[in-house]
């Protein structure tokens, strides 16, 4: 259960502290242990302060924890890394996030690396970009000229080099802008924790306001990163053009849950042994793949049919042919239709 409760059980969740009405409090904490729920960041954090609510009332500064995740004993050993986090979006409440991986959650690898839009419009990147690709045309040029065997250099390994060295420069342009910004958001956070553990926050006025600033800061750096994604959005979306299909029908579609394969069974373990890694399962499903392709299939003529008439028996009627559609499937290809059909 999670939401804007506009309400705090502690009044450590208040700046300055207070306790909230107790009728409200105690419905809310009747409604959580009917339910078995319990507030794990507070749980977990007795004593931290943390709050995801800021305003200016007639110049004082007001924080509170009004948003919070309630989340079942049973899985509360299953979420990790809290984070309160200032929204893109409008709003003066920030967000919280924690991430949930239950214990037969599947493994996920890192994923393929795509060249940011933004980076395109880097003068100097692409000054080098260039620089490489007219190599690669000179290297080219080269090994038509001087016969190089073809074992030893190709135009297919020459131009794996060229995409190569083109990833790398993009990704050392990436430390050094989009990485510049994160790690501006991270020092600011560090700060802002800093002072949120003040045990003098609610009776030192200066200490609020450095609060309200780095926390105005951190909303503005989280707006630059959102603006960026709508930039790349929208240089993908003209990109696209009038064309149909693409990134226009992806933002109309229907996201469905995917039927993911959580985990797959050893075979021959006794008692039963399960493999979650997705290494190991896509490991497993190759290997009885081939193992369904090494198998003896071969089977007498009459067995055959044996077989063929045993699976066509268990057929239900209602998902049977009309006799009239039936096509002969055991005639003979004559060598004149084989070379009419190729």
């Amino acid at each position: 259960m999670l939401g804007d409760f506009n309400v705090t059980e502690d009044s450590i969740d208040r700046s300055p502290a207070h306790q909230d009405d107790q009728e409200v409090v105690e419905t809310l904490r009747n409604v959580r242990r009917e339910w078995n729920i319990l507030d794990t960041w507070r749980h977990t954090n007795p004593s931290t302060r943390n709050f995801t609510y800021h305003a200016n009332t007639n110049g004082s500064q007001i924080q509170s924890r009004l948003d919070h995740i309630y989340i079942s004993q049973n899985v509360a050993q299953f979420v990790f890394d809290w984070q309160t986090k200032p929204s893109a979006v409008p709003t003066d409440h920030w967000l919280v996030k924690v991430k949930f991986a239950p214990h037969d959650a599947p493994f996920i690898g890192s994923r393929r690396w795509t060249w940011p839009i933004y980076l395109l419009e880097k003068n100097t990147l692409m000054s080098k970009v260039e620089e490489r690709s007219i190599q690669f045309e000179q290297d080219l040029e080269k090994l038509t000229a001087e016969g190089t065997d073809r074992e030893i250099a190709n135009p297919q390994t020459l131009w794996k080099s060229c995409k190569t060295d083109m990833t790398n420069l993009a990704k050392k342009e990436l430390r050094n802008s989009y990485h510049k910004l994160g790690s501006q958001i991270k020092a600011i956070e560090k700060d802002h924790q800093q002072l949120l553990a003040n045990p003098n926050l609610d009776l030192d006025e200066e200490t609020c306001m450095n609060v309200a600033f780095l926390s105005n800061k951190l909303e503005h750096l989280e707006k630059i990163k959102a603006k960026n994604q709508r930039n790349k959005m929208k240089a993908n979306l003209a990109n696209q053009g009038e064309n149909l299909g693409g990134r226009w029908s992806a933002l109309s579609k229907e996201k469905k849950p995917r039927n993911l394969i959580l985990r797959l069974k050893s075979p021959g373990s006794n008692p039963p042994q399960y493999k979650c890694c997705t290494r190991r399962i896509v490991e497993l499903a190759r290997n009885h793949h081939e193992q369904q392709q090494a198998n003896d299939t071969h089977h007498s003529y009459k067995e055959r049919n044996r077989i063929i008439e045993e699976v066509l028996q268990a057929i239900p009627d209602s998902q049977c042919l009309p006799e009239r559609a039936l096509s002969a499937l055991d005639w003979k290809a004559q060598e004149e239709t084989i070379r009419k059909a190729l």
